[in-house]
């Protein structure tokens, strides 16, 4: 087996040919999967809402370049054959140019021949996989008739799935690539350096790549979590301070910025039954509660019916808390936003215990 560092040195070898296979996978999948498929299938009434895009001039476009990347990628699996790449590593480092000392213009793989079709480049398919599967996961679970757009990254999913399958089965269902990787593995060190050379690629990519990402996603983790325990808690006193003072005196009356929109940290309890207000035509189904909060004040919490499920297991727990929202002018009415698209109604639900007007708020994910 070569050493750590050789299997290093000649997966940052493989680099440029790695992320140019990357790139364009991407490209033809992309282009062809969210750029047509999933259009196709928003004009025939798949994607869960009325059909509303139209397929363009400019998305034909789009598929035939599309269609010729993807095609790329694919000539390269079914008909594997063994190529020598060639790149320039010429940089510039402030006033000086770095090169290499025998070849000043360019660099060949000669040490690496690249062999498109080698089941290690799955690894690769999986990091042309990520916008998609990343934007499919977050959009997972998001109402169709809402997020119109959640269904191309869908599609683009499905889509870029055709190429690793058409990898393996060309591998080793038809037996496409076998052949000339043991014609290689002659004249390269014997079966098992080969395919240390070739893995190594992939897996120095994703070293990179995690190293750089792992601890920025840990830091971007921790800085949010840090910004939720800084989430100030909605008390009494802050009610009255909300009442009492404009957001910014300077911005005109129409506008009304009293506290709209500001994030608060709710505790206390659920006075009455929560309410349900069905959807229907451009509305949408929403609820409603009373929440009394530790020292006595009462607060009004609306929200989307696809929080629910979040709010009832803050329901089940002895003390309620979750993180809410204000509504138009510091909470005292619901904007125009809102009431065109739910039927919420403070005046549906339990009367305040001491007669005065409620704060109105809504739920949002923290």
């Amino acid at each position: 087996m070569p050493s750590k560092t050789k299997i290093f040195g000649t997966g940052l070898g493989f680099m440029p040919s790695l992320i140019q296979l990357v790139v364009v996978e991407m490209l033809g999948t992309g282009l062809i999967g969210a750029g047509i498929v999933a259009r196709v299938a928003d004009r025939m009434g798949l994607a869960g809402h009325p059909p509303q895009d139209e397929i363009t001039a400019w998305l034909l476009l789009g598929f035939a370049i599309g269609a010729y990347f993807l095609w790329l990628t694919l000539r390269d699996i079914w008909t594997p054959g063994v190529f020598i790449e060639r790149y320039s590593p010429v940089r510039r480092i402030g006033l000086r140019t770095a090169k290499p000392r025998n070849r000043p213009a360019g660099q060949d793989y000669k040490e690496y021949l690249f062999l498109a079709s080698h089941p290690a480049f799955v690894l690769m398919d999986l990091a042309a996989a990520l916008t998609p599967l990343a934007l499919t996961v977050y959009s997972w679970g998001d109402d169709p008739m809402r997020n119109t757009t959640m269904h191309v990254f869908h599609w683009w999913l499905i889509f870029w799935a055709i190429v690793p399958v058409a990898r393996l089965f060309c591998w080793y269902g038809l037996g496409r690539g076998p052949e000339a990787f043991e014609e290689l593995a002659k004249d390269g060190g014997g079966p098992q350096v080969l395919t240390w050379t070739y893995w190594s690629g992939p897996l120095v990519f994703w070293s990179i790549t995690l190293a750089m990402a792992v601890p920025a996603l840990l830091i971007g983790i921790r800085m949010t979590n840090q910004a939720d325990k800084n989430i100030p808690v909605l008390t009494a006193a802050t009610i009255q301070k909300i009442y009492g003072m404009h957001h910014d005196p300077t911005a005109p009356e129409a506008i009304s910025p009293n506290h709209d929109d500001e994030r608060f940290r709710i505790r206390g309890t659920v006075r009455g039954e929560v309410k349900h207000w069905p959807g229907g035509g451009e509305k949408i189904a929403g609820f409603g509660f009373v929440v009394v909060l530790e020292d006595g004040a009462e607060v009004t919490v609306f929200a989307d019916e696809q929080n629910m499920a979040a709010l009832h297991k803050a329901f089940a727990k002895p003390a309620f808390t979750c993180v809410v929202r204000t509504l138009y002018d510091g909470g005292r009415e619901i904007s125009k936003h809102f009431k065109r698209f739910y039927n919420w109604n403070d005046a549906d639900l339990v009367p305040p215990a001491s007669g005065s007007k409620r704060m109105l708020t809504y739920y949002v994910d923290p």
